[in-house]
């Protein structure tokens, strides 16, 4: 996940002559029409009508530029888009007078750019960038190599491996040319008028998506209807004349004009396709592998299309996880299945208030490089003079299955800098203070971060003491008693790479490494107590890449290319580690494509115990998967001599789950997801497997028909981990400050909090017993703010009560008695009564008893803090002549007890109350309280 975080970099252009490493951008007065990276991530390229600009990524340089010439111009015309090939070595422009013009990109190692000139005392920074090449940049340039005229009138265009594939206006249709044919223009055409699957005539392509890893294209048409298309040479028209080369099926019609098309973007890592509509609204295809189909997901709403206006940039991040989406007049950030992690701030015409930040008020194209580290924008205001910014992402080391010993441990990522949560070592008012600062910054170091600053994964030690990180190469191993790293980039003079995770069991770290593309297995490696000491141990050669790895107790499981679940037993003797294969499962036919399983567990119901024990067997446990956005569980069935398993649907738009084992010491067995907005929890899951195993068995996949021990919970931030013991969930929010003063805008993350134990008590008291929730409310009851978690229970109760239908709520009355057994019952009611509407005052003092009641036990039990709380109720439903009496009881009381801040706030609550003659009972009547004698 990503959030902006800093003050962006801004780039444009000297009027005078660059020199050394300034910052440059095109021509002010420009406008930047589009911006492409090359696929092997180090250059991109801006281009504006007249202008191409070639740029390094790292660090971002200006290192060519084209100017098209009078001459240019006249003959092909401006420049109106631009593409890059996928082996990055052509580019190609397309002219507003219909013609493709294709450069070759090109190196020249001699001629280098920006060389640094050092004085005599030349330092060891110095050093450190001549070793990595940073003190000069190599030259790389764009040579003309031809162009393609295309009289039929230039559509679209679509970028293959090794050919262009573009729609025409006049006739309608497809056209490729090979990229052997660039030099001789030779194209072949399909006419859409052949096409008898495309619904409507006289309808041109206005844009082309291609999907590589299923082989399939998204067309869209000039009347915004989307296809899902393939290619498919070998099927013939029903007159045999001519070859069919493409067949396709409408999937998407838009229901009024509103909803037309006008940005779209494809993510091939969870499949899903991004419409942006005329409205302002993007809407979510999501592409069925197993069933070459695609069905309609979910939909986007940033705020009304008046505030927003058109939207002008759709693009997703590099990982696929994280939606960036530019509108007219603002911009948003999105996580994969809805969940908003950041936007412009509410401030009237962004536009007008700075001069530097002017993006903040429309965004026309964006781009993201350094694996999501970093986002280009390009303003849409006339101002902006084509400038480009820069804002730097703290981005979250990919995680998507937790359990409660990884739930807390929690990494972002800010350039060369690690922020490691620690907020779970703090007292428990610390933890829901957003104003804290919780997070420990911890430097890479340079020399392995520049040549692998790719960090994909990260692995903490169950004691948090211990932190090791995985790049393009090798590994690092950072202690934070002693602050130090330990760089481990070749084992036995081959280089390794970590490529499906890394975990901690005790001493020795397990990797998942893959050694030349050639050889893959786990690396074993033991940590000494001093951290020179670390050393690799052994490894395991599994033979297949291993893309998963997950650590439950002794077992670990992997999950390799050939579609296998594999079972390790880890046995440890004398300091000896030794893995032993236990067994594997297939996922035939659950799991279509390897790259699409983004986490996985096992889990053991209660009729999978032997002896009243689990069975550390993979074959008869059950599994849960999280396919794409799907939330699976897997059930072996029983009676069937080969391994099949009864398919349960959990959920859908699921970005990650946690699952609570039979060992934790808080809940029972669990499953919580995170699905775009709001935290699902299946509490006592076995009991929902078992209500529906009389499903029909025709049925692929089952969905789950008994939800009632399902909890939901709203957040308005992002979850990032479970602290099971505090009853919290943690996430983050993106906050945009406006400065003012100095006009610029900055970016802040904070932490947010929100208590999940008062939706788990709530089902808790609806489905088990009074006692069942005493106990585990018990297990809370040391927490500073367990008297908060009580009253958002019983709030959350009573909200529902006045919202039901039916005249009779039976949870209230469960509540009311269950907060009975808690010794700061009358304080939660009361805290809870003025708090709410006096409307559902009824409802609650009739669960609960009446506030008169519940004042006199305050009474009794000598809390005048509380009994002058429920004076103010009192004071709202009673009469005058019953308040003055209970007013002067409170204040005789207070003063016995010597409460004389008390006493100071109801002689102020009386005066507010406007009634002098209880001041004067008091008053005549305070030194016989005394006991003082006239």
């Amino acid at each position: 996940m990503y959030w902006p975080v800093g003050i962006p970099s801004v780039f444009q252009l000297k009027n005078d002559f660059l020199t050394g490493l300034e910052y440059t951008s095109v021509t002010r007065g420009e406008t930047v029409l589009a911006l492409k990276k090359f696929h092997n991530g180090t250059h991109f390229i801006v281009l504006t009508s007249r202008r191409i600009y070639v740029w390094q990524i790292r660090p971002t340089v200006l290192v060519s530029s084209i100017t098209c010439s009078a001459i240019s111009l006249t003959l092909y015309g401006e420049n109106r888009d631009l593409f890059i090939m996928k082996d990055s070595e052509f580019a190609i422009i397309k002219t507003s007078l219909g013609f493709l013009l294709i450069y070759s990109i090109h190196k020249n190692l001699d001629q280098k750019l920006y060389k640094f000139h050092y004085s005599h005392n030349k330092t060891t920074v110095f050093d450190f960038l001549d070793l990595h090449g940073l003190t000069e940049y190599e030259l790389l340039y764009l040579k003309f190599k031809s162009m393609i005229k295309v009289d039929s009138g230039l559509s679209c265009v679509l970028v293959l491996d090794d050919c262009l594939l573009f729609s025409t206006f006049n006739p309608p249709s497809v056209q490729f040319v090979s990229q052997k044919e660039f030099n001789h223009t030779i194209t072949t055409s399909d006419n859409l008028a052949q096409m008898e699957w495309i619904e409507d005539k006289n309808v041109t392509i206005n844009d082309m998506i291609y999907e590589k890893t299923m082989n399939i294209y998204i067309w869209i048409t000039s009347n915004s209807k989307a296809y899902l298309v393939r290619k498919n040479p070998s099927v013939k028209s029903k007159n045999q004349e001519n070859i069919r080369n493409w067949t396709g099926i409408c999937f998407y019609v838009p229901e009024t004009e509103e909803n037309h098309i006008v940005k779209t973007d494809i993510n091939t890592r969870l499949s899903l396709i991004a419409f942006g509509c005329k409205n302002g609204e993007i809407k979510m295809f999501y592409i069925e592998k197993s069933k070459n189909l695609i069905s309609y997901l979910y939909t986007i709403i940033l705020d009304d299309f008046n505030v927003t206006g058109n939207i002008e940039s759709l693009l997703w991040s590099e990982d696929g996880f994280v939606i960036f989406v530019g509108f007219q007049n603002t911009w948003s950030l999105w996580s994969a299945y809805g969940n908003l992690l950041s936007s412009k701030p509410n401030v009237e015409d962004v536009s007008e208030n700075s001069n530097e930040e002017i993006f903040m008020g429309g965004v026309s194209h964006a781009l993201w490089f350094n694996e999501g580290a970093e986002l280009i924008v390009v303003s849409n205001k006339e101002k902006s003079s084509g400038k480009l910014w820069k804002i730097n992402m703290a981005r979250s080391i990919r995680c998507f299955f937790l359990n409660p010993e990884n739930s807390f441990n929690f990494i972002l990522q800010v350039s060369d800098i690690f922020l490691i949560y620690k907020g779970y070592e703090e007292s428990d008012i610390d933890i829901i203070n957003p104003k804290q600062t919780h997070w420990k910054h911890v430097q890479i170091p340079l020399n392995y971060f520049y040549d692998n600053w790719t960090i994909m994964y990260t692995a903490i030690s169950s004691c948090s003491q211990h932190l090791v990180i995985a790049g393009y190469y090798g590994m690092a191993y950072y202690n934070f008693k002693t602050e130090r790293w330990k760089i481990i980039v070749k084992d036995t003079n081959y280089s390794f790479r970590v490529s499906g995770g890394m975990c901690w069991y005790q001493d020795v770290l397990i990797a998942s490494v893959s050694i030349n593309n050639t050889s893959y297995g786990l690396k074993l490696f033991s940590r000494k107590e001093t951290i020179d000491n670390i050393q690799a141990l052994s490894f395991i050669d599994i033979g297949m890449p291993i893309y998963l790895l997950t650590l439950i107790s002794e077992n670990l499981l992997l999950y390799t290319g050939n579609n296998l679940i594999m079972q390790y037993l880890i046995i440890m003797n004398d300091f000896k580690v030794k893995l032993v294969l236990v067994g594997s499962i297939d996922l035939k036919d659950i799991v279509y494509s390897p790259k699409s399983l983004r986490a996985f567990t096992w889990c053991f119901l209660s009729d999978q115990m032997q002896n009243g024990h689990f069975i550390n067997n993979i074959h008869m446990a059950s599994i849960i998967l999280l396919v794409d956005d799907k939330l699976m569980f897997l059930k072996p069935k029983k009676n069937d001599s080969a391994l099949k398993y009864d398919i349960y649907l959990l959920s859908e738009k699921v970005e990650y789950f946690l699952f609570i084992d039979h060992l934790s010491q808080y809940l029972r067995p669990s499953i919580c997801a995170f699905c775009g907005t709001e935290i699902k929890i299946w509490m006592d899951f076995s009991n929902i497997i078992d209500d529906n195993d009389n499903q029909s068995s025709d049925e692929c996949v089952l969905n789950l028909k008994n939800d009632r021990n399902l909890i939901t919970i709203p957040l308005d931030f992002y979850p990032v981990f479970f602290l099971l013991n505090k009853g919290v969930i943690l996430g983050i929010k993106n906050t945009v400050i406006q400065h003012k003063n100095m006009d610029f805008f900055s970016f802040r993350i904070d932490t947010m909090t929100t208590l999940f134990l008062p939706y788990i008590l709530e089902k808790y008291l609806d489905r088990t017993t009074i006692n069942e929730s005493i106990i585990l409310a018990s297990k809370y009851q040391k927490l500073v703010y367990f008297n908060h978690i009580l009253e958002l229970l019983l709030y959350n109760v009573l909200e529902k009560g006045i919202n039901c239908s039916e005249d009779y709520d039976p949870l209230l009355p469960k509540v009311a008695f269950f907060l009975k057994h808690f010794p700061k019952m009358l304080d939660i009611v009361a805290s809870c009564a003025r708090k709410i509407e006096v409307s559902f005052w009824k409802n609650l003092f009739s669960a609960v008893g009446t506030p008169k009641e519940l004042f006199e036990k305050c009474m009794e039990l000598d809390k005048l803090e509380t009994a002058t709380e429920y004076l103010i109720i009192l004071h709202t439903i009673e009469s005058t002549e019953n308040m003055d009496k209970n007013i002067i009881r409170v204040l005789e009381k207070s003063v016995l007890l010597k409460k004389w801040k008390l006493c100071s706030e109801l002689v102020r609550f009386s005066v507010s109350y406007d009634n002098e003659m209880i001041l004067k009972k008091f008053i005549l009547s305070f030194p016989q309280i005394l006991g003082i004698q006239n």
